[in-house]
C-alpha cells in the first residue's frame, strides 16, 4: 500500500517548492489551514530545505502509517468478548463467586458427611443449633423436650463429628 497522494508528503515530494500549512483565522473566527509553497526566490540554501522538509514529511507520514494501522478503537470493544482482560470488578466477582461456590460445596460436602454419621435426630438438631441458629432452649420448645436432652443430642452428635474428623 502505499502513501496518500493528497498527503502533505505527497504535496511536498511531487512539487518544485517547499509545501507547508499555514492556518488562517476567517472573520467568523473559524481557523482554516491553507497551502502555501516556498520557492528557491523565497530563501538561501533551498535545496537543503527541501530535502529536509521531504525527508521530515516522510518520517511524518511514515509514522502516522505505521501508528495507524495498529490503532483500534476501544470503544468497538467494551461490550465484546474481544478485551484481552476482564474489568478489575468483573474479575473481583468471579472471584467472589468461585469462592462462595466452594464455601457451598464444602458446606454440603460437610452436611453429607454429617447426614451419614448422625441420627436423624441429631442431624436435625445439630442443624438448627449451628446452621439456623436456634437456641437451645428453641430447639426444645420446637421438639417438646427439656433443654437438657437437647444439650446431651448436640454433645455427642459434635462427638462424632469429631471422631471423624480425626480419621481424616
Amino acid at each position: 500500500m502505499g502513501f496518500n497522494n493528497k498527503s502533505d508528503y505527497a504535496l511536498n515530494k511531487t512539487s518544485k517548492c517547499i509545501v507547508y500549512r499555514f492556518a488562517t483565522t476567517e472573520n467568523d473566527g473559524s481557523g482554516k489551514q491553507e497551502v502555501r509553497c516556498l520557492t528557491a526566490d523565497d530563501m538561501e540554501n533551498f535545496e537543503f530545505w527541501k530535502r529536509l522538509s521531504d525527508s521530515d514529511y516522510h518520517n511524518i507520514e511514515k509514522n502516522e502509517k505505521r501508528t495507524s494501522h495498529r490503532d483500534v478503537s476501544i470503544h468497538a470493544f467494551e461490550e465484546s468478548d474481544k478485551c484481552a482482560t476482564n474489568s478489575l470488578e468483573d474479575e473481583y466477582c468471579r472471584q467472589i463467586d468461585e469462592q462462595e461456590d466452594q464455601d457451598i460445596r464444602t458446606l454440603e460436602n460437610g452436611l453429607s458427611i454429617m447426614e451419614r454419621c448422625l441420627t436423624p435426630t441429631q442431624y436435625r438438631r445439630f442443624y438448627q443449633y449451628y446452621y439456623i441458629g436456634m437456641t437451645t432452649r428453641q430447639i426444645a420448645d420446637a421438639e417438646q423436650k427439656t433443654q437438657m436432652t437437647i444439650f446431651e443430642s448436640l454433645k455427642a452428635a459434635e462427638k462424632k463429628i469429631k471422631k471423624i474428623l480425626e480419621k481424616g
